[in-house]
């Protein structure tokens, strides 16, 4: 299921993550708390790519994971650069400087699918883009869902790295623009509900933070279809 390459992306993408989350400048690095974040980093991408790979496989396709870049900045096809910008390192790093390390850019991780021979025999050749948003989907909601679990058994640290990468996951950005893409509503909505989740997850009562994030979620879904779609 996974690639030597795929595990090597999943591996950076830890590295640079745990790194952020323990450094504090002007101070050495703290190596056995680098180690434990770094563990947990790659437990929560792993789940992730897991995630997207299985929805991918009831497809009949497949996903290539990659790190998350920029080549296009505009929708005419001459608007590329000539390489790809490296987002999955200059995002964690600005992020870190500019929120003086409380917050990091931790969605660094992107795919792109590829059609089987089984779903190109059954069905069209390309994959449509809400088979597309599927199986975006699928990767932020697993640990948004990873997250409320840790937070049950209390285990904070892990349970906001999860729900904060999920929420940066749902953004119109790498992965956030192929749900966007196939699943707007789908995506404004989980988009809404992981922000919710990420601002009221320190409360007690977690059952009651789920209920209110889906309420909140729902009022701002129709109050978006009311004013802008109809």
């Amino acid at each position: 299921m996974f690639k030597a390459v795929e595990i090597l992306y999943i591996i950076l993408a830890s590295l640079v993550t745990g790194f952020l989350l323990v450094w504090i400048p002007s101070k050495a690095v703290n190596y056995p708390a680098f180690w434990i974040a770094f563990l947990l980093s790659f437990a929560m991408f792993f789940i992730f790519i897991a995630a997207q790979k299985l929805i991918a496989n009831s497809l009949d396709c497949e996903t290539r994971i990659k790190l998350l870049g920029l080549r296009r900045y505009g929708l005419a096809p001459r608007d590329t650069l000539g390489f790809e910008l490296p987002l999955w390192l200059i995002l964690p790093i600005i992020t870190f400087f500019i929120a003086s390390g409380k917050f990091i850019w931790t969605a660094i991780l992107n795919f792109e699918p590829v059609a089987l021979k089984s779903h190109v025999r059954r069905k069209f050749s390309d994959l449509s883009e809400k088979d597309i948003a599927k199986i975006a989907v699928a990767g932020p909601l697993s640990i948004l869902i990873l997250g409320l679990i840790m937070r049950i058994v209390h285990f904070d640290s892990f349970a906001y790295l999860c729900v904060l990468t999920a929420f940066l996951s749902f953004l119109p950005l790498g992965n956030g623009i192929k749900i966007f893409a196939g699943m707007k509503h789908t995506g404004i909505f989980l988009l809404i509900l992981s922000f919710a989740i990420l601002l009221m997850l320190h409360l007690p009562a977690i059952l009651a933070t789920i209920i209110i994030a889906i309420v909140i979620a729902l009022a701002l879904m129709i109050a978006y279809y009311t004013l802008w779609e109809r």
